[in-house]
């Protein structure tokens, strides 16, 4: 009797740490999906900037080329660095919404069955 006692008692510690370890992990991962959010917010920004200065220097560099002051290397230069800014937008978008969704699951507002 002294051992089922014991045993239990053993069970029960062991279930209670197993509990805490699990809430500890599901907080982590609803701070760590959380912070992914905030930084793919702030990308989208710093991506809003990037993809607006790439904009205003390909106009700019076309208008040079237009007025025969500029030559077509610096053009395709120009375009090349816009279709990159585009690329990031896209992709920054993209980070975000999956933030998006990783942070839903972390707190348990949609499952990964839900998502597929």
């Amino acid at each position: 009797r002294t051992f089922n006692i014991r045993s239990a008692r053993a069970k029960a510690e062991s279930a209670t740490a197993d509990l805490q370890n699990a809430v500890q992990q599901a907080m982590q991962d609803v701070w760590s999906a959380d912070r992914s959010l905030h930084t793919a917010i702030r990308d989208i920004d710093a991506s809003a900037d990037l993809l607006k200065s790439a904009t205003e220097s390909f106009e700019a560099t076309q208008g040079r080329y237009i007025a025969g002051v500029g030559n077509i290397l610096d053009v395709l230069s120009a375009q090349s660095a816009l279709e990159d800014a585009k690329k990031s937008r896209i992709q920054a978008y993209s980070t975000w919404h999956m933030a998006k969704l990783k942070l839903a699951v972390a707190v348990g507002n949609i499952t990964l069955r839900d998502v597929e």
